[in-house]
């Protein structure tokens, strides 16, 4: 699976690139939203995995680029600290997948991955 991960904390990006290429998925690595904005348009992902809080574009700004010129119904996993627990909400409204709250064990990520990768067969 191509996922697309926009994390802006270093060490949860590379314990997420860590974690994640041990099971096999091809990995598109993006520090801000303008970054991951556009890997979206030129990679093709199959899974976004994407902070909410994020310098220059917003994970729900993501989450609307991607579902007007990507894809309707591309999979959104959403990552916030617990302080953003009212705009968690309007995001899954908005088409996100599912969503993580900090800190989490990478082990959930991973049963969540599974999960949507077991919905889109």
């Amino acid at each position: 699976m191509k996922i697309l991960i926009c994390e802006n904390e270093d060490i949860l990006l590379t314990a997420l690139k860590f974690r994640l290429t041990k099971k096999n998925h091809e990995l598109i690595l993006a520090k801000d939203g303008d970054e991951a904005a556009q890997a979206l348009m030129s990679e093709s992902p199959d899974l976004v995995i994407t902070e909410l809080n994020l310098p220059k574009t917003s994970g729900l700004e993501l989450l609307h680029l991607a579902h007007k010129k990507v894809a309707p119904d591309l999979p959104f996993i959403i990552i916030a600290s617990i302080e953003f627990a009212e705009q968690i909400l309007e995001i899954l409204a908005e088409g996100a997948r599912d969503f993580l709250v900090k800190p989490f064990k990478p082990n959930e990520l991973l049963l969540r991955i599974e999960k949507i990768k077991q919905e889109n067969k």
